[in-house]
């Protein structure tokens, strides 16, 4: 399950092979139709390369983990226990999964789990957990964590990296997440009901210009907000938007 953390050096080798396999298929591909690959394709490329070797580059600096597993299945064998009479259906695939030891499973392991992103994402911070799970931030890691638990794993650490983030470690813990089980329990009824409750603006998907079906009523903003935490009260964030800015 498990391989040999590499180095530094083999990390960035095997990043830049793989960008450079890829734009060379790209450039074979437009060669074959007589075409030229786009400026922006190039741009946009070098930029992607630059992104992973520069992740590549923090996750090779963490210390104390020897093993590692890159883009993990997980969630395929059933409902994902979140507490007493609580399960959520998850299927995913984690970005990269760190351990102490080469065990043939997760049962005992102290496990580092690290999402990768593109953009500016700030580290995961316990103080805002109930707003980042709310707001999907940190949602997807929880429910990994939760699912890492229930195969076995010991302790449970989870992290964003990305280009804001400074400091290469665990962020938060799966102990961090029990006062917040009723986040889960709500989304868990949403599963189980198939019912999910609208909250924000009617828009058509790319834009407010096309006009509204004629049995849309325009209803204020306020009002959907107070009835999605009658709804929905765990779904709730403690804090405006605003003051988050």
């Amino acid at each position: 399950m498990f391989a040999a953390f590499p180095s530094l050096t083999i990390i960035d080798e095997r990043v830049r092979v793989s960008a450079d396999e890829r734009r060379a298929a790209l450039q074979q591909l437009c060669n074959s139709l007589g075409r030229v690959v786009p400026d922006w394709w190039n741009s946009g490329w070098l930029n992607a390369r630059f992104l992973a070797r520069h992740l590549g580059g923090k996750i090779a600096s963490a210390n104390g983990w020897t093993r590692m597993a890159a883009e993990l299945p997980i969630g395929h064998d059933g409902a994902v226990k979140i507490a007493d009479g609580v399960e959520l259906q998850l299927r995913g695939q984690i970005d990269l999964v760190l351990a102490q030891n080469d065990s043939a499973d997760f049962a005992g392991q102290k496990i580092w789990i690290v999402d990768y992103k593109t953009g500016s994402t700030k580290e995961l911070k316990s103080s805002d957990l109930h707003d980042s799970l709310v707001k999907g931030t940190a949602l997807q890691l929880g429910l990994y964590s939760l699912a890492m638990r229930e195969l076995g794993a010991a302790e449970v650490s989870v992290s964003i990296l990305s280009l804001a983030v400074k400091n290469v470690g665990p962020q938060l813990s799966v102990v961090d997440l029990a006062p917040h089980t009723n986040v889960f329990a709500d989304l868990a009824e949403m599963q189980r009901t198939g019912v999910f409750g609208m909250k924000g603006e009617i828009r058509p998907a790319f834009g407010y210009s096309a006009p509204y079906p004629l049995a849309t009523l325009q209803i204020d903003n306020d009002i959907l907000e107070d009835k999605w935490g009658l709804t929905h009260p765990a779904l709730v964030l403690e804090k405006e938007e605003w003051e988050t800015w």
